[in-house]
């Protein structure tokens, strides 16, 4: 009987630990470049937990964005992501060299920066009822010559 109960008891753990990362809340939003969405190029948003805000979701949240610049996240297959603080890098370039897909143009600002979530500074939060355009990236306008 006793084995019984810890089997129940350990079972029963499991599958709330399963429905709490299965929990995901829906994330759609727009990559802005400067003021207009980007429209060109491939490119992914990656929202990494933010554990020094208290999340400690184990996953990382990816979405592709676009070519209207919208993007809505996927974690293990599924849309959407926990609840929580998220730190945020983005990376959209066009291929110029289909032959080398390496060979690209990047089309955000200091990719150097804004492709590494823990460089970029940009943090966005996951919640249950998000305002309109909470999920929006804004980054800077690309200067002259990149464009």
């Amino acid at each position: 009987m006793r084995c019984c109960s810890i089997a129940l008891i350990t079972t029963v753990i499991a599958l709330a630990s399963c429905a709490k990362q299965d929990g995901l809340t829906e994330v759609r939003g727009t990559l802005f470049i400067g003021d207009q969405p980007s429209q060109k190029g491939m490119g992914y948003v990656t929202f990494h937990p933010d554990a020094s805000k208290g999340n400690t979701w184990q996953e990382e949240a990816v979405g592709t964005v676009q070519p209207d610049g919208t993007y809505e996240l996927e974690a293990r297959g599924k849309k959407g992501a926990a609840k929580g603080w998220y730190k945020v890098g983005v990376t959209v370039a066009e291929v110029i060299d289909p032959n080398n897909p390496y060979v690209t143009k990047w089309l955000i600002p200091t990719p150097e920066k804004y492709q590494n979530w823990g460089k970029s500074g940009l943090s966005i939060e996951v919640v249950a009822k998000p305002q309109p355009g909470q999920y929006d990236i804004k980054l800077p306008a690309l200067s002259g010559a990149a464009k």
